[in-house]
């Protein structure tokens, strides 16, 4: 049986409200017996967060920068953002350029631009989450 003090129940609702987890997440706190340890689930809640705040530096980047420069690779952000690895870039320019998301376009040789306002994406993501859980899509 594992155990769950009420202050770390209460680090888990803070940590749910900013960064959701799934239960498969959750469920591994539980297969250890004695005091729950939430040392890997927070981890995993930091770098979730960190990624969503990086895609969102990424396309204020890319709005702030693309009107007057045009077309910026992850080579080009990487000399402007906080991220020093290109490969972490990459994969988030391909993440939210992805049709699903459809906040940037172009491709990695050309480099990416930002394809619409915020709100619109915003939407976007609103509504898939909205065909994911099977709740009616408001207009």
């Amino acid at each position: 049986m594992t155990v769950l003090a009420a202050h770390q129940l209460a680090e888990l609702c803070r940590s749910h409200s900013r960064t959701p987890q799934g239960l498969a997440d959750y469920r591994f706190i539980f297969d250890i017996p004695g005091e729950a340890d939430l040392t890997e689930l927070n981890k995993r809640a930091a770098e979730t967060e960190r990624l969503r705040v990086f895609a969102a530096e990424i396309c204020r980047e890319l709005a702030d920068r693309g009107h007057r420069l045009g077309y910026h690779t992850a080579r080009d952000l990487r000399m402007v953002l906080s991220q020093p690895n290109e490969g972490m870039i990459q994969s988030v320019l391909d993440a939210v350029a992805s049709p699903l998301v459809g906040a940037i376009q172009g491709n990695p040789q050309k480099g990416y631009v930002l394809a619409t306002d915020p709100s619109v994406t915003q939407r976007r993501l609103a509504l898939l989450g909205k065909e994911l859980t099977g709740t009616e899509p408001t207009p």
